[in-house]
């Protein structure tokens, strides 16, 4: 299993990186550069071709059609499950809403501690 992690939350980060040890898989992460999108990152994200990747919202400045289209073709190119890093964000919120409709709706809403990310994962996600 290959997590990837598009985001700058160190503590994101570092417990989908634990994770993907326990897991015994790999785990890759794009520091996302200031004002850089992901429409820009779609093609290097796609060539690492991972099984899960994980968007922290916060860190990304796309239009909320933009992340949702970028998050839905990258989805489709690799046939990944996707985690939705949220903090802040309102569970009702028009981004959010637009990829429950795509069937994602796997997200993390605040800073968890560490055992809770490993069991919403293993809630959210059958890997």
């Amino acid at each position: 299993m290959k997590l990837i992690y598009v985001g700058n939350h160190d503590f994101a980060s570092f417990a989908l990186a634990k994770e993907a040890k326990q897991r015994e898989g790999t785990y890759w992460q794009h520091e996302v550069s200031p004002g850089e999108t992901l429409q820009e990152l779609e093609q290097e994200l796609i060539s690492q071709a991972g099984d899960l990747y994980c968007y922290d919202l916060t860190s990304l400045p796309d239009s909320e059609e933009l992340l949702v289209s970028t998050i839905e073709r990258i989805r489709q190119a690799v046939n990944a499950e996707v985690v939705l890093y949220a903090p802040g964000y309102s569970p009702e919120s028009r981004v959010l809403v637009s990829l429950r409709a795509l069937g994602i709706g796997a997200v993390l809403f605040e800073d968890l501690p560490r055992n809770s990310v490993t069991m919403s994962l293993d809630r959210n996600l059958e890997l």
